[in-house]
């Protein structure tokens, strides 16, 4: 995980890896070179600008993040674990509980 979301105030909740719900959170510490959209876009939204001292700050800094990995280890996208996904959010969001 890039420390603009992590190394002050983790905002970071959950993380879900559709494609293996038994991954365990180290493997998410660990830079993944098919990662970095979902990394550069997680930061561009709630990002707090640590690594830059604040000079680039997300859109909002302060959001409460539940991260769900829909990409295979082949690389691919497909609908199937975007449906996993949405079906997780539908049926299991009661489980995060803002702050």
């Amino acid at each position: 995980m890039h420390n603009d979301i992590i190394a002050t105030s983790n905002g970071v909740r959950k993380v879900i890896d559709i494609t293996n719900p038994k991954q365990n959170s180290t493997y998410f510490m660990q830079p993944h070179k098919e990662s970095w959209h979902g990394t550069m876009t997680t930061v561009v939204c709630a990002g707090d600008g640590y690594k830059r001292k604040g000079l680039y700050k997300g859109l909002a800094p302060d959001a409460v993040l539940v991260l769900l990995k829909v990409m295979n280890a082949e690389g691919h996208i497909i609908t199937e674990n975007i449906a996993k996904a949405l079906e997780w959010v539908l049926k299991d969001h009661g489980l995060i509980h803002p702050l």
